[in-house]
């Protein structure tokens, strides 16, 4: 649990493609081997987008290391692509490096410059590997992003609750979709596709995000306590929603399961209420900023979040905040209190995909706070409002 009490930053384990940044310096400790570099570009580059998971779910796959990287992507034309790594691959350490509670893999990555040799370890489907790779460097061009008809898109929306206890992922199936075509039916369990295990929604995400339309899903699932498996090739989101004559829920892919799984700002007129704490989100102007004394706060709104959600679990007082940030760019996230003092700030480096974080925000007081999330120079902020119940 983190506490507001003192302002922390940390390097989040989902920093696609491993380039940080920092403040530029020039030198290097000779002593204990780390170098830091003057321009990003010349940070080692691996090539893999990756994410932190929770020590439950690590607990659940197997890993005796809760403090890796899970790869959602690999990066075409890069070390890491080179070397054989596939996404569901999950890296805990460098050479003698390994992972830990104050050490991510970006931060061992910044041991290195380009053109370095090392020795990766890594867990796929249960077996601990070690590959040899010859780091890169950062491209200058982004990640090549694909349509809703180039996408692959089963066809499935979550029934209920995720649950790391029971075995896979209850389900809901969209009509005229691949998974309705193939014979999956509400209430079935996902527990592997493609053969790799499925232990929450994101897992849907990673494989089929993966996948390319036109080629064949392999699904296996439970059904009444009976485990069945299905295949057919995967259509694109285009392909579906032109038979089905009507507009498909975006599910599962990044971004789009998300608004499916949690609150959207859409749904915000009523304030948000737990058995502990009442919330309510606004959007902050400007000219409530300056009223406010919160002008440090950049009000632009130019920034996507999507499924941006903030609410309190059942007998928690804790807030917790979840989005998804599509958009790759240096990330942070900071909650001011009414006085325009940082209360909690989370440094995400060069980041895209879900951030979800849980704070006590009580202990700083019920009242008015304002959160900013900023991606590079575009900004998102909101007022809330919290009060204990």
């Amino acid at each position: 649990m983190k506490s507001l009490a003192t302002s922390w930053t940390l390097l989040f384990a989902l920093a696609p493609l491993f380039a940080i940044a920092q403040e530029p310096q020039a030198q290097c400790e000779a002593g204990n081997g780390i170098i830091f570099w003057a321009q990003e570009d010349e940070y080692a580059f691996l090539g893999i987008i990756s994410e932190q998971i929770s020590v439950e779910k690590a607990r659940k796959l197997g890993f005796d290391n809760p403090y890796g990287s899970y790869i959602s992507r690999v990066v075409k034309n890069t070390a890491a692509e080179r070397a054989g790594l596939r996404h569901f691959d999950y890296i805990y350490g460098l050479d003698e490096y390994r992972t830990a509670e104050g050490q991510s893999l970006p931060q061992i990555l910044r041991r290195y410059a380009p053109n370095q040799k090392a020795d990766i370890h890594f867990i796929r489907q249960g077996e601990k590997r070690t590959v040899a790779v010859t780091l890169g460097r950062k491209p200058a061009d982004e990640l090549p992003r694909r349509s809703a008809c180039e996408r692959a898109f089963l066809g499935l929306s979550p029934q209920g609750p995720e649950s790391l206890v029971s075995d896979g992922v209850a389900i809901t199936t969209v009509g005229n979709s691949t998974a309705e075509e193939m014979g999956l039916k509400d209430g079935d369990r996902i527990t592997a596709i493609n053969g790799h295990t499925i232990a929450d929604w994101r897992d849907i995400a990673i494989a089929i995000d993966n996948m390319e339309v036109g080629h064949t899903i392999v699904v296996k699932y439970q059904r009444h306590g009976k485990t069945y498996k299905a295949s057919r090739p995967i259509k694109s989101l285009c392909d579906t929603k032109s038979q089905a004559g009507r507009e498909a829920p975006l599910a599962p892919q990044p971004g789009d399961w998300f608004n499916r799984h949690f609150k959207t700002e859409e749904n915000w007129p009523k304030p948000g209420k737990g058995p502990n704490l009442s919330i309510k989100v606004e959007t902050l102007t400007r000219e409530e900023a300056a009223r406010a004394g919160a002008g440090k706060i950049s009000t632009d709104n130019n920034l996507s979040a999507e499924g941006l959600s903030f609410y309190s679990e059942p007998g928690s007082s804790l807030l917790r905040i979840k989005c998804y940030l599509p958009e790759t760019a240096d990330t942070e996230l900071r909650l001011f209190n009414a006085a325009g003092r940082v209360v909690y700030e989370y440094s995400l480096g060069n980041f895209s995909g879900l951030f979800n974080d849980e704070v006590d925000i009580l202990q700083n007081g019920a009242g008015v706070y304002y959160l900013e999330i900023r991606q590079g120079r575009r900004s998102l902020s909101k007022k809330i409002s919290v009060a204990g119940r």
